[in-house]
């Protein structure tokens, strides 16, 4: 084996260890994509709903409106109060000195 070769084999793990880093960079960009357009359908679903809540042939009590996921009117709890507790006073401590 002459050193040019053996220089060369040196390098062969380099070579692997810098395309392992662009592959996990361009892993790492393709996820921010993703998730910019995960971002996006979100906003265009809740424009769809809004959609179905005000046409006047839907609105937020039908079918489709329960389908993409929402409560519908009927469906709705009226709120409830939750119950305050009740703490005893505790009398001041009187200056011991």
């Amino acid at each position: 084996m002459t050193l040019a070769q053996f220089e060369a084999e040196c390098q062969e793990p380099n070579v692997v260890q810098l395309e392992i880093a662009n592959a996990r960079t361009h892993h790492k960009g393709l996820i921010t994509d993703r998730n910019q357009a995960e971002v996006r359908l979100a906003k265009k679903l809740v424009n769809l709903a809004n959609a179905v809540r005000c046409d006047p042939n839907f609105g937020s009590n039908c079918a489709f409106y329960r389908s993409l996921g929402y409560v519908i009117d009927d469906e709705r709890k009226a709120p409830t109060r939750k119950a305050v507790p009740v703490t005893a006073a505790i009398p001041p401590v009187a200056n011991v000195a």
